[in-house]
């Protein structure tokens, strides 16, 4: 059962936040979905208690956590409520596999770094205007979810388009422009080509895509403009709605970044999440680097191949391993594929 005053900060943390909105306050909202892009692991409604609750929050952990790293909660210092999950481990009768059912919700507490003293947390760099690799991973996402990309000379006045299955871009953005175009129609085909477009209109689907790509673009430092404005005339105080709508947002803006931030290894790579990272951002800033670590991995081939999909795609080519680098698309021809940079290893 979750404590009474827990419940009590949830609710009024978005009762705040609606009044603001049905006030004219939008730059609000705008610090809400700012504030989500850093904590995209954690539920809609744990992000909204600590928002409320701690609104300068940049890195939160529990006591234990926070010990296991070197640092300790400053004395005084008040901690900061958040739903924990209970959950229930029945050990199932013809399997090893223990299956855990939700049974309900308890009152646990985080602190901030600033909350915290003791050993140096390192300071993640931020990209000013340039999404780098990530650009490339969100491709990457889309290509996986099997969702077609395409490159054309003009969208009559758009940028890009969700087609429902195949997104279109405007060929020739900035790499930046493109990177938030591109989770804007990820947002539309996750969000939007389903049983709830029916419950949605343009607006509120235009709305949503657009804070999904303002909280992806915050998360890896990207400049944006504005997501919220049109959210005060549109929800005019309806807690209701604007709690589904945001709960949607924060959603999907944390699966697009957990992929594109802690990409998971391609297929049967023996290499570690860690290692794949490393090799994955030296390739963006020197590939040939990046090369010669493949080569120390045992990597025996490096090719760039021009084509729909990667060579070692639909299905991996028998007796081989690979590490997909890069994707260019090629928006100099009309068949929607690009150049791939795959480096690969015979395994027995």
């Amino acid at each position: 059962m979750v404590k009474d005053q827990t419940k009590e900060i949830a609710n009024k943390a978005l009762t705040q936040l609606s009044q603001a909105l049905a006030g004219g306050k939008s730059e609000a909202l705008t610090r809400y979905l700012s504030f989500m892009s850093r904590f995209h692991r954690y539920s809609f409604w744990n992000c909204a208690l600590i928002f409320f609750q701690f609104p300068e929050a940049t890195n939160v952990a529990g006591f234990v956590k926070w010990k296991e790293v070197g640092r300790y909660v400053k004395k005084g210092e008040k901690g900061i409520a958040i739903l924990v999950p209970l959950k229930y481990k029945a050990k199932a009768k013809e399997s090893s596999d223990d299956d855990e059912t939700l049974v309900g919700f308890t009152t646990g507490y985080v602190f901030d770094v600033a909350q915290t003293e003791g050993e140096s947390i390192p300071e993640i760099g931020k990209i000013q205007g340039d999404p780098g690799i990530y650009k490339f991973r969100l491709t990457n996402v889309i290509l996986e979810k099997g969702i077609e990309l395409g490159y054309v000379p003009n969208l009559d006045g758009a940028k890009g388009v969700s087609r429902g299955g195949r997104i279109e871009l405007v060929e020739g953005m900035p790499a930046a422009e493109e990177f938030q175009v591109l989770a804007h129609e990820l947002a539309h085909e996750l969000l939007h080509r389903g049983d709830r477009r029916s419950e949605t209109d343009t607006r509120i689907r235009e709305l949503e895509a657009e804070s999904v790509a303002f909280v992806c673009c915050s998360a890896i430092g990207l400049e944006t403009g504005s997501a919220s404005a049109d959210y005060i005339t549109l929800y005019q105080g309806n807690e209701k709605l604007l709690a589904q709508s945001l709960s949607f947002v924060q959603s999907i803006s944390s699966q697009i970044l957990e992929s594109i931030l802690h990409p998971p290894a391609i297929g049967i790579m023996k290499l570690s999440c860690q290692e794949q990272r490393e090799i994955h951002e030296l390739h963006a800033s020197d590939p040939e680097a990046a090369w010669l670590q493949c080569e120390d991995l045992g990597f025996t081939g490096y090719s760039r191949t021009h084509g729909l999909n990667h060579p070692f795609e639909p299905k991996r080519a028998e007796g081989e391993d690979f590490i997909l680098l890069n994707f260019e698309p090629d928006s100099s021809n009309r068949d929607d594929g690009g150049h791939w940079t795959v480096a690969y290893r015979e395994v027995n």
